[in-house]
């Protein structure tokens, strides 16, 4: 995709602000972004408004553009001011298909978690017509697990239930494996979306599809709906990955450098990651960070981790946010800063990441970087126990105690 860099040539650059809207919309296809060309399209959004009417994130968010999404384009479009726009748009080949739309006018109740496990399961036509890679799903999936983003579990709880999608009942099976602020762990539930899916994952996988086989091998790999078996599992992440899908490359990098269903070799892992980054995945980049932070496959690199954990971390993922508040609070005498430490922990757990609630518990409790505070250490482990916590039940026990002992007192 040829890009002019020089905006300040002559007449033939692209500029963003002269695209009408169905070029901005083919804009967004060829750049990966076409989960968001519904948004673009229900607001009209010409290259003059992307270029003259939005300033920051938030004029997008205000817009009704999910806070991922919004950060996601409000970057490329900084790209697209600077540099010019790809010279090759052809608006005959936009996607017709508005899945935004479609889940809009569908009506389910998406708060009922009971699925029934008899009815028919029909093939889904679309899913091989869009790239695995670029999916709505896969962000929504980090928006839900990692963001706190209730509208979209609702969108894959629509798809799961109603569209009867294998891709987002594999989505949801993980939700319900790990939890996240708006659904809660469920290993049954977990099991039985993981089981609704295999058939079609089984078929597509052999026919070549690489996001059947990534989940086929998640599925293995993790026992859900069938006997686990980490080394099928990697198999089939091997299958998607030698197709560029960036979720595969980034789990197949965690596979070598963990020795999962794999030899361990580091250095091969450290590749695989590096390649997910470039196509795209923010899982990839966190894990790169943990590797130049542990010296995993490559030299430790304090400034590259930081770079990255602050980069993902103001994106608004709450595990890194949890790992950037460690990051200052276990620092360096010269690097350990309490104030960061506790502002990255709180939004952490504001998204009710466990972790994160379970760590301001312990500084609460006992006084490390803050005032020490029996109630308040209560409270943050009380939490930690409603979100299955086994550390924070066991401190429950251990604090209240001291609490009772201050209102003595």
């Amino acid at each position: 995709m040829p890009y002019l860099c020089n905006t300040n040539s002559n007449t033939h650059v692209r500029k963003l602000d002269s695209l009408s809207l169905i070029e901005v919309c083919e804009l967004l296809q060829q750049s990966g972004l076409q989960d968001i060309t519904p948004f673009v399209q229900a607001q009209n959004l010409t290259g003059l408004y992307l270029h003259d009417g939005v300033d920051h994130p938030q004029d997008l968010v205000d817009s009704g553009l999910n806070v991922i999404r919004a950060k996601t384009l409000f970057k490329r479009l900084v790209e697209w001011k600077t540099n010019g726009v790809p010279l090759d748009l052809n608006p005959s080949r936009i996607c017709s298909y508005n899945i935004i739309e479609h889940l809009s006018n569908t009506h389910t109740d998406v708060s009922s978690s009971v699925m029934d496990r008899n009815t028919e399961e029909s093939e889904p036509t679309y899913f091989n017509e869009l790239d695995p890679s670029s999916l709505w799903m896969e962000q929504d999936y980090n928006a839900a697990r990692w963001c706190s983003d209730a509208s979209a579990v609702d969108r894959l709880l629509i798809a799961a239930n109603n569209e009867k999608d294998p891709i987002a009942q594999m989505h949801l099976s993980l939700l319900y494996k790990h939890g996240c602020k708006h659904i809660r762990k469920d290993e049954q539930l977990s099991t039985d979306y993981a089981t609704r899916a295999l058939p079609w994952l089984q078929r597509q996988s052999s026919q070549g599809n690489p996001a059947a086989q990534y989940y086929y091998g998640y599925a293995f790999s993790h026992g859900l709906g069938v006997s686990e078996d980490k080394t099928e599992g990697a198999r089939y992440y091997q299958l998607a990955a030698d197709q560029g899908l960036a979720i595969a490359l980034n789990t197949l990098g965690t596979c070598y450098l963990k020795g999962e269903g794999l030899p361990k070799y580091e250095e091969v892992g450290v590749s695989y990651l590096r390649k997910a980054v470039a196509a795209g995945s923010i899982a990839a980049e966190v894990n790169l960070a943990l590797c130049y932070q542990n010296g995993f496959g490559l030299d430790v690199n304090e400034l590259e981790m930081v770079k990255i954990y602050r980069k993902i971390a103001e994106l608004g993922y709450a595990n890194v946010q949890h790992y950037f508040g460690l990051y200052y609070l276990n620092g360096t005498e010269e690097k350990q800063n309490y104030t960061k430490a506790l502002q990255w922990l709180k939004l952490s757990a504001e998204q009710d990441y466990v972790d994160a609630i379970v760590t301001l518990g312990y500084l609460y409790e006992t006084g490390k970087g803050v005032e020490k505070d029996p109630a308040v250490a209560l409270e943050y482990y009380q939490k930690g126990v409603a979100l299955g916590s086994a550390y924070a039940a066991d401190a429950v026990e251990r604090v209240v105690d001291l609490v009772d002992v201050a209102g003595e007192i």
